[in-house]
C-alpha cells in the first residue's frame, strides 16, 4: 500500500512540475522542482531538450500512472 502512494505522489508532484514548467533550465529563480530536473537532465539529455517522445512518457506517467496508483491505496 505505501509503494502505490509514494509511486502515485512522485507522478503526481514531482513528474508534473516537469510538464508544467518546460522553460526549468532558463529560469531565473528556479524552485526546488526546477532544480531536481536540472540535476536528472545532466544524466538524461533528453529532459534538457524537450524530446518529444519522453514528454508523451511523462504525460502517461502524469495523467494515468500517477492516479491509477493512488487509487490500487
Amino acid at each position: 500500500m505505501c509503494w502505490w502512494a509514494i509511486t502515485g505522489l512522485t507522478h503526481l508532484i514531482i513528474e508534473a512540475s516537469l510538464l508544467f514548467t518546460p522553460n526549468y533550465l532558463t529560469k531565473e529563480n528556479p524552485s526546488f522542482f526546477d532544480e531536481i530536473w536540472k540535476e536528472y537532465s545532466k544524466a538524461d539529455s533528453r529532459y534538457a531538450t524537450g524530446d518529444t517522445t519522453t514528454t508523451a512518457i511523462e504525460v502517461i506517467a502524469v495523467f494515468l500512472q500517477g492516479p491509477l496508483s493512488l487509487l490500487a491505496v
